[in-house]
């Protein structure tokens, strides 16, 4: 029952207009906020590599990322490597997940990066060594979105603001035009 404005109170100069408000902000401090960080690296395998970039520079630049990465059990990465339509997951685990950085070893980090500067695309496939985008793509999309689902059911319904970060090397257009 009270107003913010009352006509009879402009009749006394200087006419009282303001409000005082009292109450209480709930939420976690800035400190308490854990925001993590989820990086997924995609870079194209293919044979064409080998001429666009025959001393591996591309390999090595993710190499340097995972050896710069800040050690915390907030930032999680997860490797992808593809040529043709066949992608490579190179986890620790050796599923399609995102894992802490935290949770690798002096020897697991060896072996990724064996893996990383040393792969070639299994398999005998006709297409193997050409650039398809559309698969691998596809693959990062599923992947952001069953790690978003499944956080979500993991924390029972709650707000999971993970910054996810993708970066996605290749050697140019995909070798068939898949502009539709």
């Amino acid at each position: 029952d009270t107003y913010l404005y009352d006509e009879r109170r402009e009749r006394e100069i200087p006419a009282d207009r303001s409000v005082s408000l009292q109450g209480d902000f709930c939420t976690p401090g800035s400190d308490q906020v854990v925001r993590p960080i989820k990086i997924l690296v995609a870079m194209d395998a293919s044979q064409s590599m080998t001429v666009t970039d025959p001393n591996g520079t591309r390999a090595r630049a993710i190499v340097d990322l995972l050896d710069n990465l800040p050690q915390e059990r907030e930032v999680s990465i997860l490797v992808m490597l593809f040529a043709g339509s066949t992608t490579a997951f190179l986890s620790k685990s050796g599923l399609q997940q995102f894992e802490s950085v935290m949770d690798f070893d002096q020897g697991d980090r060896d072996i990724l990066r064996q893996r990383v500067l040393n792969f070639t695309a299994p398999g005998n496939m006709a297409n193997r060594d050409s650039t398809d985008f559309v698969k691998p793509l596809s693959d990062i999309y599923a992947i952001i979105n069953r790690d978003i689902a499944n956080t979500r059911l993991m924390r029972r319904g709650e707000e999971t603001r993970a910054r996810y970060s993708v970066i996605f090397l290749s050697d140019g257009q995909p070798t068939n035009n898949q502009d539709d």
